[in-house]
């Protein structure tokens, strides 16, 4: 019961910052240039959020062929890149664009909010297409014990870099008065501070 909570929880949070994204959008003001940036990144995110949600999670367990490891590797390796991928375009490259295009009336929050999340989803996706923490422990000979530490520090600067992404989202909303984009950082920020301190518990 708990854990179908909490991931019916995980799956709403992004969901309705996207919604007020998208809200957002609709409601900029007049002098603002290409407020359908924030209304198609809104959109994009969401439908990609339902969909990457809706794959299914593959796991090994007891004795397992060579070609059952490889399809369960491609399998994951997809589902991340299909995760990542679009947000590096949507949070990235759309915040980054409609950020600059506006930064004589907004100043640079939204641009550097959308060069942050870039960063973040490049790291993301690259971790996730090179099937890092496997290949580092075929090739390293780490104990299971180091590589589980090393996944929990990783995790917890992805998740500091979504942070100060958020932030700077935040300062936007405060200081133009963007209510929905307000209400939005602030859900994704007191989840997010949730996802660094359960990461940084599993020390």
């Amino acid at each position: 019961m708990f854990f179908n909570l909490f991931t019916w929880i995980l799956l709403a949070i992004p969901i309705v910052f996207n919604v007020l994204i998208i809200i957002s959008g609709k409601n900029q003001p007049e002098n603002i240039r290409t407020p359908k940036i924030l209304f198609y990144l809104g959109l994009i995110n969401v439908i990609f959020h339902l969909i990457a949600f809706s794959l299914p999670i593959m796991f090994l367990t007891g004795l397992y062929t060579p070609l059952e490891e490889q399809i369960f590797n491609t399998y994951n390796i997809f589902r991340d890149t299909f995760t990542f991928l679009p947000l590096f375009f949507t949070y990235g490259i759309g915040f980054y664009l409609f950020g600059i295009r506006n930064k004589d009336i907004y100043n640079h929050y939204l641009k550097n909010a959308g060069i942050v999340f870039m960063i973040l989803y490049i790291i993301m996706g690259i971790i996730a297409i090179s099937n890092f923490y496997e290949v580092l422990f075929t090739i390293s000979g780490l104990d299971i014990g180091v590589i589980n530490l090393i996944y929990i520090i990783i995790s917890a600067i992805s998740s500091m870099i979504g942070i100060i992404a958020i932030i700077f989202i935040l300062l936007h909303s405060i200081k133009f008065k963007d209510n929905f984009l307000l209400a939005g950082s602030i859900i994704m920020l007191i989840a997010s501070g949730i996802s660094l301190v359960l990461n940084l518990s599993s020390f």
